[in-house]
């Protein structure tokens, strides 16, 4: 029951305006200040139409976003469980790692499990 209730969670995309500061904690990588930024909670499809990702979580405390599919339905020798476990703060790459996950095996097997839990 604890589970389904967990599972039926909407995933954490706050604004930046809803922040400290109104924004995203910057951090230096290499030469540049990078932060996260809300245009990542959605992806652009071939259309040119903008969908939700509704697996990526982002959390204001630790600054990372999660998949919270993989990590409540993901298997943990999984590739995707490493952004389940460990999440990912890597500014500079984060738009090839959120395309490589969501069209990995792993996750869209998480995402089936999801879906008829």
């Amino acid at each position: 029951e604890q589970f389904a209730y967990v599972a039926s969670l909407q995933p954490c995309q706050p604004k930046a305006s809803e922040l400290k500061g109104g924004k995203f904690p910057t951090r230096m990588q290499g030469k540049w200040l990078r932060s996260f930024h809300e245009d990542h909670y959605y992806k652009k499809i071939p259309t040119g139409e903008f969908v939700k990702r509704n697996w990526l979580s982002y959390s204001p405390s630790q600054d990372k976003v999660y998949c919270i599919v993989c990590k409540q339905f993901g298997k943990e020798d999984s590739k995707s469980y490493q952004l389940a476990r460990f999440g990912s703060n890597d500014w500079n790459h984060i738009s090839l790692k959120l395309k490589s996950h969501e069209s990995n095996s792993s996750h869209l097997e998480s995402e089936i499990r999801r879906a008829m839990f």
